[in-house]
């Protein structure tokens, strides 16, 4: 691929390794990546989403700040045009403790808010291929369940095109 001062991902190319395997259902694919990931930390952006340029970086350095494993982050929704239509879209956790009876509700944080420890992903064996929709918020609750504390930072670093 030869530079093109129209090709954004130019000066990270280097950095990219495409890997291609069958269609086993998402929970397959982040496992995937997630097992030949070489870096500290997870995070994951689906097709339809966008970050906002320092998403990694301020959410890192939150996690850094709070010695945690895990957080998770507001987000905004946007338009097929990506115009911003809604600010502050993710359910609102005025403190820790609310989270825990909050997730009995639903799966209320959004996967591609999440930084999360590989090696907490891979301590607790991944996520469960055989649940085709749910398997986020089954680890969130595995984690959860096993007393891993889930930050949120109230910032939105994400933006989502409305479904």
């Amino acid at each position: 691929m030869a530079p093109s001062l129209f090709n954004p991902i130019w000066p990270y190319i280097k950095h990219i390794r495409y890997i291609r395997k069958t269609n086993g259902g998402t929970a397959s694919a982040l496992n995937r990546g997630i097992r030949l990931a070489e870096g500290a930390y997870i995070a994951w952006l689906s097709s339809d989403d966008l970050y906002v340029p320092d998403k990694l970086e301020a959410q890192i350095a939150f996690m850094a700040e709070h010695q945690a494993a895990v957080s998770f982050t507001d987000f905004d929704v946007i338009d097929e045009a990506s115009r911003l239509i809604k600010t502050s879209a993710a359910a609102n956790f005025p403190s820790k403790p609310d989270l825990f009876p909050r997730m009995l509700e639903g799966n209320l944080i959004n996967g591609c808010t999440i930084v999360i420890s590989r090696e907490l992903l891979l301590k607790f064996n991944l996520f469960n291929k055989s649940l085709p929709y749910t398997h986020d918020y089954d680890m969130w609750c595995r984690l959860l369940l096993s007393g891993t504390e889930f930050y949120y930072m109230d910032k939105s670093t994400r933006a989502v095109p409305e479904a």
